[in-house]
C-alpha cells in the first residue's frame, strides 16, 4: 500500500479558527508543525472551527449573565453603549478631544456627514457620535449638524509681532476673524501679493482673557515665520467645549 502524500496544513488556514484563544495554542503549534494525512487535516480544521463556535456561545451567554447581574444593557456590556446610555468605563471621556477627534469634528462643521467626516480623522462613527451627544457640541437639524456657540472655546495659532502665538479664544467672531487671517496668508504665501493682507492691517484679536494681539501683516515676517519651521494653523486649531 502506497504510503500517503506527506501534506502540511497551512497556518493562515487554522489562525483564523484560534486566534485569541489560550486553549487551543497548543492544537494550533501542533498542527503547523507536524506532518498529517490530507483526510486528517480536514478533521482538526472541522473540529478546531466547531470547538470556537462553541466557545463563542459560552462567551456570549457569560457576557449577557454578567451585563443582567449589574444592571447593565448587552451594548453597554460590550462596551458599547447607545446614545442616552450611562458610560460604564470609570476612565471619563477626553475634555479636549485629539488630533483625529479635532480633525473629524472640523469636518463635521464644515457641513459633512457623521460617517464621512469620522472617515476623514481615522476614528469610528460611533466614537464621534458619542463625543457630540455627551459633550452636547451639536445637535442634528436636517442634514446637516449645527455645533453650539455658547461654553466653547477655540485654540489657535495666530502671527503677531514678527512671532508666532497661540491663543485661546472664547468668541465665535474671534476664531472666524483668524480662520480668515490665514486664508489671507495662505493666499500672500501663494501668489506673493502683500495687497491681499492689507485688509488686516491695525486689525487685533481678543483672547478670553482679555488679552489683545495686533496681527502680523509684514511681508518679509510672514515669510521668515513660513520658513522658520512653525507648526501650522491646521496643526494647532483645536475646538473646546467647557
Amino acid at each position: 500500500m502506497a504510503r500517503p502524500r506527506p501534506y502540511i496544513i497551512a497556518l493562515d488556514l487554522v489562525e483564523p479558527a484560534v486566534r485569541g484563544h489560550k486553549r487551543f495554542r497548543t492544537a494550533e503549534l501542533r498542527v503547523e508543525s507536524r506532518i498529517v494525512d490530507p483526510g486528517e487535516s480536514d478533521w482538526i480544521i472541522h473540529h478546531l472551527v466547531r470547538e470556537r463556535s462553541r466557545s463563542d456561545r459560552h462567551r456570549q451567554n457569560h457576557a449577557r449573565q454578567n451585563a443582567h447581574a449589574r444592571g447593565l444593557s448587552k451594548s453597554q456590556a460590550r462596551g458599547h453603549a447607545k446614545i442616552g446610555e450611562g458610560r460604564v468605563s470609570s476612565r471619563a471621556p477626553p475634555k479636549v478631544p485629539d488630533k483625529r477627534l479635532q480633525i473629524s469634528l472640523q469636518q463635521l462643521k464644515s457641513g459633512a456627514s457623521l460617517s464621512k467626516a469620522a472617515r476623514e480623522g481615522g476614528i469610528s462613527s460611533e466614537r464621534l457620535r458619542h463625543y457630540v451627544a455627551e459633550t452636547k457640541l451639536a445637535t442634528k437639524r436636517g442634514r446637516r449638524w449645527v455645533f453650539r456657540t455658547k461654553n466653547l472655546n477655540w485654540q489657535a495659532l495666530i502671527y503677531t509681532e514678527s512671532r508666532s502665538q497661540i491663543v485661546r479664544v472664547s468668541k465665535e467672531k474671534e476664531i472666524s476673524k483668524i480662520g480668515k487671517y490665514h486664508n489671507a496668508v495662505k493666499r500672500f504665501y501663494r501668489t506673493k501679493r502683500a495687497a491681499v493682507l492689507r485688509k488686516f492691517d491695525g486689525v487685533s484679536i481678543t483672547d478670553a482673557s482679555g488679552r489683545r494681539y495686533v496681527l502680523e501683516t509684514n511681508p518679509n515676517a510672514l515669510l521668515r515665520l513660513r520658513h522658520s519651521g512653525e507648526p501650522s494653523y491646521e496643526e494647532i486649531y483645536k475646538l473646546i467645549p467647557i
